[in-house]
């Protein structure tokens, strides 16, 4: 096995981080250990000090997803940026609701995007973020607010709201996926949070509150001895309650966003993965059967976040959701289960009731489903319900990786699906793949691309490998040397999460403008991966390597982090790109041409590979005179950038 002295090197440092910072969580487990009798009076200090005050409006409030820095109008415009309804705010107002509390909704995410695509003002990202909260607060006037914040690219725009908030003197708490994962970093970063809440919170939020007002009507520590899932730093240490057991979702009713104009989302932005299926005309919402995920794999956070197992709610219950959306106008449900087909007895009931409903309604699986729990009974009942698209997680085409990553599945079973799914030609499946796993070699990488033509899934977002906070992978990333320069704190600043959408292609836009201003290829243009690859391009002035070419091809080698960007493009190339050169089935060619128009069209338009091959496909489904456009302007576009021309030569294109 072959490894580069660049990678050797950086294990020799991994390593010595990855000691250091067990020390860390040693010394801060400790501290909680020594402390925890004291925990009630703690908590105590702390409502005396952030909350004298009875709590009966409590605001609820979705930050944007990218930071000033990070935005970009023009994304904006072709409706890049996710634009999903806050699902996990309105579980939470209808749990405070139904324990009497009164709640609001204030979704900065959503009239962010509203005000810029309708133009409705020419203030800054600055001032509408403001104009929209100052307005909410002399609406609502909240005795408290909660922020909940799902992915560590709201980190900036959350720690602006916590001092914005707290400097007009109301109580702050924050909770969310990035809390929980980064517990430590964000109270050490934000002095002015009242507590955190951690991991899911909709039974433990209601009886917080209670607690508290039942403190300040006859102060007593020992009201707060229930109070779970919380965290506060206090002097400089951090104090964690005790986790609860994650709550059964059947007596959940139907999630209550405050009048919010569900039906208008879509039109702002991204809802799933599967927009280019749908006429604009049909507005899309997202939807949830079940929590949590049977699989273990150790690159994912959701059994961090959501325990362990999976929790369902009751059929009854997803199907008066379902028509309380589409009397809103829903047309498209995108699920946010990461195990939508746990259970298949369940599934197929939730399937046919749905199908049952006799509603002109389409929805797809943009999370992912788990290959082995596909058959054809669960994908016809898929069909007849109105499913459009899936995604599936693949991952990798070596078993080795996926064993050690604890994958449900192996090759053989991938393939096992595939045979099943070419039964059904009208849905559209993607496979999800990763590369830069720990100890990946070249040879492994290569699996990858022979397997994903063998599956021959309609296309695959490739994404590197972005360990999250919470993750069992991460220590092994950090051994193999794989973190990269910074420090485990600084990687998670950074915003690394692999399912997010565009959150740093301002920067990209800037680094464009200071080198030969091309534009890059992302394999849907819209994760993060594919942005740390265009900036990583863009800052390493060399000459483009096909490491899969026969003279630059070695199988032993684990490639250092700086050939990631050239190992990824080709790996893009070889998986969505090359094959269509032998694709002459019609349903399949209709697929390709949707997607590329998709791309070519909304998400980088000056993108000649993606416009060659969309002349490819125009030209095998008779559309001649539109092929000819899209050929002059891959042209047009290859001749003004030496970076598009150096890899399509490359390729021989």
């Amino acid at each position: 096995m072959t490894i580069s002295n660049d990678l050797q090197k950086e294990r020799v440092r991994a390593r010595k981080k990855v000691n250091e910072n067990v020390m860390v969580a040693k010394v801060l487990h400790d501290e909680n250990d020594v402390n925890i009798g004291h925990f009630n009076e703690l908590f105590a200090d702390r409502v005396n000090k952030f909350c004298k005050r009875t709590i009966k409006k409590v605001l609820m409030v979705n930050p944007p997803g990218m930071s000033e820095v990070d935005f970009d109008e023009s994304l904006a415009f072709s409706r890049r940026y996710w634009c999903y309804p806050p699902y996990g705010i309105a579980i939470l107002s209808e749990r405070l609701k139904e324990a009497g509390f009164s709640c609001d909704i204030l979704d900065l995410n959503f009239c962010l995007l509203k005000s810029v695509i309708d133009k409705n003002d020419k203030l800054s990202y600055q001032e509408k973020i403001d104009g929209f909260i100052e307005k909410k607060i002399q609406d609502v006037k909240p005795d408290i607010v909660g922020i909940s914040v799902m992915f560590t690219m709201s980190d900036l725009p959350m720690q602006y709201l916590i001092s914005k908030f707290s400097a007009m003197g109301i109580p702050v708490i924050i909770g969310g996926i990035h809390p929980t994962n980064d517990t430590t970093g964000v109270l050490e970063r934000n002095n002015d949070i009242f507590f955190l809440g951690r991991f899911e919170s909709d039974e433990t939020l209601p009886r917080i509150f209670s607690s508290i007002n039942k403190y300040n009507a006859e102060p007593s520590s020992d009201i707060f001895s229930d109070v779970k899932n919380i965290a506060f730093s206090e002097k400089g240490k951090i104090f964690q309650s005790t986790r609860e057991v994650s709550p059964a979702l059947n007596k959940y009713g139907i999630p209550d966003y405050c009048d919010l104009p569900i039906d208008q989302y879509s039109k702002y932005g991204q809802v799933g993965t599967y927009h280019f299926l749908r006429s604009e005309s049909r507005a899309a919402s997202s939807i949830l059967a079940k929590r949590g995920c049977r699989a273990q794999c150790t690159f994912c956070s959701v059994r961090s976040f959501n325990g362990l197992g999976v929790r369902s709610r009751e059929t009854e219950i997803v199907l008066d959701e379902i028509k309380s959306l589409y009397s809103q106008g829903i047309k498209h449900f995108t699920w946010l289960d990461d195990d939508l087909l746990y259970g298949s007895k369940q599934t197929m009931e939730l399937l046919t009731a749905i199908s049952e409903l006799n509603l002109d309604i389409t929805w797809d699986a943009s999370n992912g489903l788990i290959a082995g729990a596909l058959n054809v009974e669960i994908l016809q009942a898929m069909v007849d319900s109105g499913c459009v698209g899936f995604n599936l997680g693949i991952e990798s085409g070596s078993d080795r990786i996926l064993k050690s990553v604890k994958k449900p599945g192996n090759c053989a079973a991938f393939l096992r699906a595939s045979k099943l799914i070419n039964q059904f030609p009208q849905l559209f499946v993607k496979g999800f793949l990763m590369m830069g796993f720990p100890g990946e070699t070249l040879s492994e990488m290569r699996k990858t691309i022979i397997l994903a033509n063998d599956l021959n899934h309609d296309w695959y977002p490739i994404q590197i490998l972005n360990p999250l906070p919470s993750t069992k992978i991460i220590s092994s990333v950090a051994e193999a040397g794989q973190m990269g320069s910074h420090s485990l704190e600084e990687k998670q600043k950074e915003g690394t999460n692999f399912t997010a959408g565009v959150f740093s292609t301002l920067r990209l836009k800037r680094a464009q403008e200071k080198s030969d201003n091309s534009k890059l290829i992302g394999s849907e243009g819209d994760s993060i991966a594919h942005e740390k690859i265009k900036k990583s391009s863009l800052s390493n002035k060399k000459e483009f390597k096909d490491f899969f070419s026969e003279k630059d091809f070695n199988e032993e080698l684990i490639p250092h982090q700086t050939a990631y960007a050239d190992i990824w493009f080709s790996m893009d190339y070889y998986i969505n790109y090359k094959p269509i050169f032998d694709i002459t089935n019609p349903d399949q060619l209709r697929k390709k041409e949707l997607i590329l128009e998709d791309i070519t069209n909304r998400i980088t338009r000056d993108n000649p590979l993606g416009l060659f091959f969309l002349a490819e496909v125009q030209e095998k489904i008779g559309k001649h005179e539109a092929a000819k456009e899209s050929r002059e302007k891959a042209k047009e576009f290859r001749d003004k950038s030496e970076f598009w021309d150096s890899r399509m030569t490359a390729f021989s294109l």
